[in-house]
């Protein structure tokens, strides 16, 4: 409303100037009359901007509502983040264990081939001492006793005693050393055995934590899934709403126009000889951001023309004089209401774009023109194209 209302005042203005030496009736009535034509315009503005607005509310909501979610699918990301990390320390954990007890079975293995072995030696030296007393007891017709009491004297006697004491000793140690070692590694063994047994509790209990934790992140990870949808379906909402606000727009300018006194609606190129404008950082970055939101998959052209259409309405007074407020100006640029340009502006705009919106405000302004759409087809034939957007001075 302040755009129409700024221009009929000034129209205003310029009609009070004309007329102040012309009879007072003729002035009242001319006042009048425009006064009349102020108060329609006016109310014509207000009717299009209600509309305007209640499109726009709705993609604030949608927004909003995007946000929102954006929000929840980031903590929600988080707390999958989190959950994948414990899941790897569970990971890494049954790993260990599972090496462990492969150590422990082979440590098991060992022990128990060594208690065969010793078992084996016990009964072969079983064996083997059975065969001596057999020998020495049972040795051809004679006894041992035959054996001790035919010695050819006392001495030969003692000597074959002791030969006999001293075999059964050997073979007596020799046996309790072995039965003794069996009871080492048996001890051994059980001791290894319940380590085992630990471990593979403590094994079972990780992998029942890493299923707990799978299906946890299962769960998250279809929660995400659910987001993604979500968002996608308020994404296109949004988008849909932006085409909206694009449409009344265009019918907004298009009311406009029929209700002033334009002939022509071509845009055409200028020589790009411009006066450089006095512009801040912030200026050049809001620029490049438009530029690249509207134009960034246009060649250079279609880019600068883009910018020299803020720069064009910035010098018009029927626009703002400043460029992030004709950026900003409600229902002008579709990417501004669904929050396209921000992220842009935020991260920065691409290189070709900044140099595009530099060059503009250098002076190097390419078309007249104060709009632009997208080709419609024949319907804008009349109108300068360049790339695939048109651009004009009014409308038609």
């Amino acid at each position: 409303m302040k755009r129409y209302c700024k221009y009929f005042n000034h129209q205003n203005q310029k009609s009070n100037h004309a007329l102040c030496k012309r009879p007072t009736f003729i002035t009242c009535l001319c006042i009048g009359t425009l006064s009349f034509i102020l108060t329609v315009s006016c109310a014509l503005n207000l009717v299009i901007t209600g509309v305007n607005a209640n499109t726009q509310s709705k993609l604030n909501e949608t927004n909003n509502t995007i946000a929102e979610l954006r929000k929840k699918q980031a903590e929600l990301s988080d707390e999958y983040s989190s959950l994948s990390n414990q899941m790897q320390v569970v990971d890494n954990r049954i790993y260990s264990l599972q090496k462990q007890i492969q150590e422990k079975q082979e440590q098991i293995n060992e022990v128990e081939g060594q208690i065969d072995k010793l078992d084996k030696e016990i009964a072969k030296q079983y064996q083997a001492m059975k065969l001596r007393i057999q020998y020495m007891y049972e040795n051809g017709n004679s006894n041992f006793m035959d054996v001790l009491f035919q010695s050819s004297n006392f001495s030969d006697f003692l000597a074959k005693t002791e030969y006999a004491i001293q075999i059964s000793t050997y073979d007596h140690n020799m046996l309790a050393h072995m039965n003794t070692m069996v009871h080492e590694m048996n001890i051994a063994n059980d001791t290894l055995v319940a380590d085992m047994s630990s471990l593979q509790e403590l094994y079972k209990e990780a992998d029942a934590e890493s299923a707990k934790l799978s299906a946890l992140i299962a769960s998250k990870q279809n929660e995400l899934s659910k987001f993604n949808e979500d968002i996608e379906k308020f994404e296109q909402l949004a988008l849909e709403y932006e085409k909206q606000l694009e449409q009344e727009r265009i019918l907004e300018e298009q009311k406009y126009s029929q209700q002033g006194s334009h002939s022509g609606n071509n845009g055409s190129y200028v020589n790009g000889n411009g006066i450089a404008i006095n512009h801040s950082a912030s200026d050049l970055d809001m620029l490049a951001a438009i530029i690249e939101c509207e134009a960034g998959n246009q060649p250079y052209e279609g880019r600068l023309a883009v910018a020299s259409v803020i720069i064009n309405r910035m010098n018009n007074p029927r626009f703002a004089n400043s460029i992030s407020e004709v950026i900003y100006s409600p229902g002008q640029f579709s990417p501004v209401a669904s929050g396209r340009f921000a992220v842009v502006l935020s991260r920065g705009a691409c290189d070709d774009c900044r140099r595009a919106a530099q060059d503009a405000l250098n002076g190097n302004i390419n078309v007249d023109a104060l709009y632009f759409i997208g080709y419609r087809g024949s319907i804008d034939d009349d109108k300068l194209k360049i790339g695939d957007h048109v651009f004009f001075t009014y409308w038609s």
